[in-house]
């Protein structure tokens, strides 16, 4: 993973950026708003996507009701009271659409999948929120008795199958072949794996602060499904060292049902704790505690630039830890180098190990050339191919995350640098761009300025299809994106038409 320069960002100045909902604010974040507040009893005027009068006399009816300065302006105190409100009033459920029947009263990723769903097939017309609520019920009793299910407003599993069957463009008399099949079980391993993982692999930021990166995130809020902020490193003398970690985003994402996954690095080589047993224990308590008190819903562990040896040290760590965590019911990440056997590649990350431990591995699928050496393509697709299948023979498919670059690198002769998207995109534009296909597929660009020749490799949206598709076909966890803010804008379409 090439790591960025850390931008260290207050809670307090991070706090400024979570934005303001007032009378003229419109747009889908103010349509779950008033979702929210509908949900909760209040009376915003309608699911319009505008704040409205209406929408400011619920709100300061809310803020009233719960001790807040009843000014009808919706703040960060205003949204975690709001967030609260509504973890109170609804059930958290967890897990993928497809493993669980749902019904009113649930919350949470597989009930905003559900919603999504039904709004694609013509049944949904409310804002996605991920609460089931009375629309959401009337929208599955709509749709069941289109498909002859019934007349309940309950998505038992028959419904969420026909639901994934219909999504995936079955014909209604297919759908309807399956509205006789009784269930007699809640495990996913009911429904044909296909249907059952397809209805919502992860699509994972990883978010560096800084205005770009949290732009990009508010935009796509409604695609991504976790971050993973660089918030966290580990002090060669074994303490935790907070390089910025903020509630204020914590918040926002949950309360928009993006999973939380800070990273934790090991300050670029610091392999001490690896290496002591007392730190690590003193480490792996105080990652549990954290995880506990901030409301993180895991970790992701980024440990780069380690020795070989180190590898029994990691494998310890990320067991003991994930053994931690999923007592309290939180899940973790591990980010690992490319291998593509067990005889070559990074042999620190030992894939079997891993995989078995945490709950996801990120496979970094980058750097196959890099500014430290010779020209080349940064992820060619017969390399990051040959990664993927060695992960799928030594964890389960499902644990795979595939991480897609959103930079390239300029080489001359005068000096090489990484450069995001972007930048990359603007070269190509304005010197043209030679796409190579075969193994490789990925964009080249030779240019000279001031008699300096320069080549660029870079990862573009057109390049990453051809390893997000990895994730329909092969039933993987989902995709990593290195970084939010550097990608190019094609890659939310790519990924809205490719991923199940």
């Amino acid at each position: 993973m090439a790591l960025l320069p850390l931008a260290v960002v207050s809670l307090s100045s991070q706090a400024q950026t979570v934005p303001l909902y007032h009378v003229g604010s419109h747009g889908p974040e103010v349509a779950i708003l008033q979702q929210d507040l509908q949900d909760l009893g209040y009376h915003p005027g309608g699911i319009t996507g505008r704040y409205t009068l209406k929408t400011r006399d619920a709100v300061r009816l809310f803020q009233d009701n719960h001790g807040l300065s009843a000014d009808g302006i919706v703040g960060p105190r205003t949204k975690r009271s709001l967030t609260h409100a509504m973890d109170g009033a609804f059930h958290r459920v967890w897990g993928v659409m497809g493993a669980f029947p749902l019904q009113s009263s649930d919350e949470g990723r597989a009930v905003l999948t559900l919603q999504q769903d039904l709004a694609k097939l013509g049944c949904y017309a409310g804002a996605p929120d991920g609460v089931y609520n009375a629309l959401t019920a009337q929208a599955v009793k709509d749709f069941n008795l289109r498909h002859g299910l019934g007349h309940t407003g309950s998505a038992g599993l028959a419904t969420l199958r026909a639901v994934a069957l219909a999504i995936h463009g079955e014909d209604h008399a297919q759908v309807s072949q399956h509205k006789t099949t009784t269930v007699q079980t809640t495990a996913a391993a009911s429904l044909p794996t296909a249907i059952a993982h397809a209805s919502s692999p992860m699509v994972l930021g990883y978010y560096v602060p800084g205005q770009a990166a949290w732009a990009d995130l508010v935009a796509h809020a409604s695609q991504i499904t976790a971050i993973a902020p660089l918030w966290y490193s580990f002090k060669p003398t074994g303490p935790l060292n907070d390089l910025g970690a903020s509630a204020a985003v914590t918040s926002w994402a949950h309360a928009r049902h993006i999973a939380v996954y800070p990273i934790v690095i090991n300050g670029y080589g610091n392999d001490n704790m690896l290496q002591n047993a007392a730190l690590m224990q003193q480490d792996v308590a105080t990652l549990v505690s954290l995880a506990e008190t901030a409301g993180y819903d895991g970790f992701n562990i980024d440990f780069e630039s380690l020795n070989n040896p180190d590898e029994t040290g990691l494998d310890t760590f990320v067991a003991e830890l994930a053994a931690g965590l999923h007592q309290e019911g939180k899940k973790l990440i591990v980010s690992v180098g490319p291998r593509t056997s067990s005889a070559n590649g990074y042999h620190v990350y030992n894939y079997e190990s891993l995989g078995s431990s945490a709950d996801y591995v990120d496979l970094m699928l980058y750097d196959a050339h890099d500014n430290t050496g010779a020209p080349g393509p940064v992820a060619p697709l017969a390399w990051s191919g040959s990664i993927v299948r060695y992960a799928e023979a030594t964890m389960p498919a499902s644990k795979i995350l595939v991480g897609l670059a959103s930079y390239g690198y300029d080489w001359a002769s005068t000096g090489s640098v990484e450069i995001n998207d972007n930048q990359a995109l603007s070269l190509a534009h304005q010197y043209g761009s030679t796409w190579v296909g075969g193994s490789t597929q990925e964009p080249e660009v030779v240019y000279t300025v001031n008699g300096v020749t320069h080549t660029v490799w870079f990862e573009d949206s057109a390049s990453e299809a051809y390893k997000a598709v990895w994730v329909a076909q092969d039933h993987l966890g989902g995709v990593a994106l290195w970084d939010l803010g550097e990608e190019n804008a094609g890659v939310w379409p790519m990924l809205q038409s490719t991923l199940p």
